[in-house]
């Protein structure tokens, strides 16, 4: 009974000899040099990433207002509040300084840079027109319901909408 289950990599030395180290450029295909070099960086990421969550916490992006035409893209980065329901639960708002035409789009996202891996999901975005400015109130919850959490929640956003 052959065990061997190998056996096209067992050859004698005299078959091995063609295999080279080191090919002519002109020779190699450019998808085995894109592999290899996909392989390299991969290697490297990985040797050098770290193995725990970062516990440098972003500074705020205020309001950012870029004007296209008639519409208006907003976004920035602020830190989530505990507010007094408790550590299961985060707040933040912040201010456009303009108002829009009609309801703006957002898209939000809530992230901890120091968390291993507790969640917050959004479920409230609130817009609300100031007459000079718009606010944006944002609610997240821990997706294991109730259940508290002392790590710094960062919230992304982007609004776009067209402008008054």
């Amino acid at each position: 009974m052959n065990t061997n289950f190998y056996q096209s990599f067992v050859t004698p030395a005299g078959n091995s000899a063609k295999y080279t180290f080191f090919r002519k450029p002109s020779r190699a295909k450019p998808s085995t040099f894109i592999y290899g070099i996909a392989a390299l960086v991969c290697a490297l990421f990985l040797a050098v990433a770290p193995t725990r969550a970062q516990s440098v916490i972003p500074p705020d992006i205020t309001p950012q207002v870029v004007s296209i035409g008639n519409t208006l893209l907003v976004y920035g980065r602020t830190v989530m509040i505990i507010p007094q329901g408790g550590k299961h639960v985060r707040q933040a708002a912040v201010y456009i300084p303009t108002t829009f035409n009609g309801t703006p789009s957002v898209t939000a996202t809530v992230y901890s840079p120091e968390s291993p891996g507790t969640m917050f999901s959004l479920y409230n975005v609130k817009l609300n027109d100031l007459g000079y400015q718009t606010q944006v109130a944002f609610s997240a919850a821990n997706v294991q319901i109730g259940v508290p959490s002392d790590y710094t929640f960062i919230c992304n956003y982007v609004v776009t909408g067209i402008k008054r």
